[in-house]
């Protein structure tokens, strides 16, 4: 009966860090989004320097990144890694229509990691 309860008490705790974490990644990816949807609409030809939103973006991922390393899938965070970097090289150096699509990539890879890990069927399977 003892292994039992125990066996109960060690689901339970790995229950709710799993929520903990959908949580977690929630609220990163949410935030993530938020910045985005704060980046200029389109790259400023010979611009040398970022806008304030895209360094905050860049800090905010660099700090999440090894805790969700250890949480996600490692395909939706090096996705979502390359779509930022490509979005950061194109506002400097790329042309207008290049960081758009770049920006709609990372978008789309901040998405699919929220939706990766949610508390929904679709993120189960």
């Amino acid at each position: 009966m003892k292994a039992f309860i125990a066996s109960l008490v060690l689901l339970a705790i790995l229950m709710v860090c799993s929520v903990l974490n959908c949580f977690y990644i929630d609220r990163v990816t949410g935030k993530m989004l938020a910045l985005c949807a704060e980046f200029p609409e389109k790259a400023a030809e010979g611009e040398e320097e970022m806008p304030e939103v895209l360094k905050t973006a860049l800090s905010e991922w660099e700090k999440a990144k090894p805790r969700l390393r250890a949480a996600s899938k490692a395909s939706y965070i090096f996705t979502v890694s390359t779509a930022l970097s490509s979005t950061r090289d194109y506002y400097l150096h790329g042309s207008p229509d290049d960081y758009i699509s770049a920006k709609n990539q990372l978008i789309e890879a901040l998405k699919a990691l929220q939706v990766s890990d949610s508390l929904s069927f679709s993120g189960i399977i």
